[in-house]
């Protein structure tokens, strides 16, 4: 089963942090703007890792929808891309670099994508 999960405007900064620890050990967060070019583009890349990897959880951030949230993990320039393991930080990409969203998350997933 694939995770691909879009944050609501509900959240907070305070509840979205024990929602990210929830789904440990492995989430990779996408903060994205509607606006933004280059998330339109990487989007469709993000959606595939989602179902690769379905032992992860993969979530998308509006950052205009959730500024707390964004404002929170340091998001200045979108899109950026952070891995997340046991609630903690891992690794951050920033902009719709694909080989390196590809690669990390082949790291972070334990390198066993699902056909």
């Amino acid at each position: 089963m694939a995770w691909l999960i879009c944050a609501t405007p509900s959240y907070t900064a305070a509840n979205f942090g024990a929602f990210v620890n929830f789904f440990a050990p492995q989430v990779v967060i996408d903060f994205t703007a509607s606006w933004c070019g280059p998330c339109r583009i990487i989007a469709p890349v993000f959606a595939e890792l989602a179902k690769s990897y379905p032992h992860v959880v993969f979530l998308k951030v509006d950052v205009d929808e959730l500024k707390e949230v964004a404002v929170e993990y340091k998001v200045e320039a979108m899109p950026t891309f952070l891995l997340i393991k046991e609630g903690k930080e891992v690794h951050k990409i920033v902009g719709a670099r694909k080989d390196d969203l590809l690669a990390k998350v082949a790291e972070h997933g334990g390198g066993t994508a699902s056909a």
